[in-house]
């Protein structure tokens, strides 16, 4: 018999080979002027992997306390603010000693994965299970503004349906499924022929039966509209809403552009960070 899989592979563009998966045991001795700088390199390469989990704590610390603000100041103004500038200032002076940018940022595919899979959904729509969860102490919408936002023409949410196999053709070819190496078998088959002569243009084949088309799969994705910052507040009764709504959507945000010992001198900021260093590996 034969494989389709290989005859197909022929037609097949490969795929780039991931350099990850190439293993590597070759060895190498840095010479005299670049043993330094490796040197360097894993000092701060290893500084970096020990402080990098307070880093971590420090950032789930700050960047909570820092989305709530964001969140008062959008429930008081209504509006979507602009990222701040975090500023602190040099102890006991008007002076400004370090800062950072706070940026929130909006995600059109946040809930991309959120919805499952059309037939698991039972007899409910989609909607009604977004309703549901807004409607939860997940989130805590009143009925009315959960049904406003789900709107399927006025509200933010966008469903988009996708056709896919139910694996791959290798699965499903070499595998022990009867029904999904029957399917596999045909489509291959067709994507392996090639016409006669120029003037063939029609492909004579097996179609599908109505069991073997259980391998297409549709996959429902959930996108929010763009500008949904802008309109947000409009769904909530309180700033406690918003900022679970904001959370349920999957907002990012963090900080960058850490400015450290602003106006001092090069030695004395160097003086500083050294210390910091110290107190963090300590």
């Amino acid at each position: 018999m034969v494989d389709l899989i290989n005859k197909v592979k022929a037609k097949a563009v490969r795929k780039p080979m991931d350099a990850k998966s190439q293993k590597d045991d070759v060895v190498w001795y840095p010479d005299p002027s670049l043993a330094p700088l490796v040197l360097k390199l894993i000092e701060v390469g290893h500084i970096s992997k020990t402080i990098e989990p307070v880093f971590e704590q420090q950032k789930a610390l700050v960047y909570g306390k820092l989305f709530e603000i964001y969140t008062e100041k959008m429930w008081n103004s209504k509006s979507k603010p602009d990222n701040p500038r975090i500023v602190l200032n040099k102890k006991d002076q008007d002076t400004k000693d370090m800062s950072c940018m706070f940026i929130v940022k909006f995600r059109a595919d946040g809930l991309k994965r959120f919805l499952p899979n059309p037939e698991d959904l039972k007899d409910q729509e989609p909607r009604d299970m977004l309703v549901d969860v807004l409607t939860s102490k997940l989130v805590g919408l009143s009925k009315e503004n959960a049904l406003k936002i789900t709107d399927p023409d006025g509200g933010e949410f966008i469903i988009k349906d996708t056709v896919n196999l139910v694996a791959s053709f290798d699965a499903m070819y070499y595998g022990d499924n009867p029904v999904q190496k029957s399917a596999a078998t045909k489509l291959l088959t067709y994507l392996s022929a090639s016409p006669a002569g120029k003037t063939t243009k029609l492909f004579h084949g097996e179609y599908l039966t109505d069991e073997e088309q259980a391998v297409l799969v549709t996959e429902q994705s959930l996108y929010i509209k763009e500008g949904f910052l802008e309109r947000v507040c409009s769904y909530c009764n309180s700033v406690n809403e918003l900022h679970a709504l904001l959370k349920f959507v999957k907002i990012s945000f963090f900080c960058q552009n850490f400015e450290f010992a602003i106006g001092d001198e090069p030695t004395e900021r160097n003086t500083r960070l050294e210390s910091a260093v110290k107190e963090i590996l300590m």
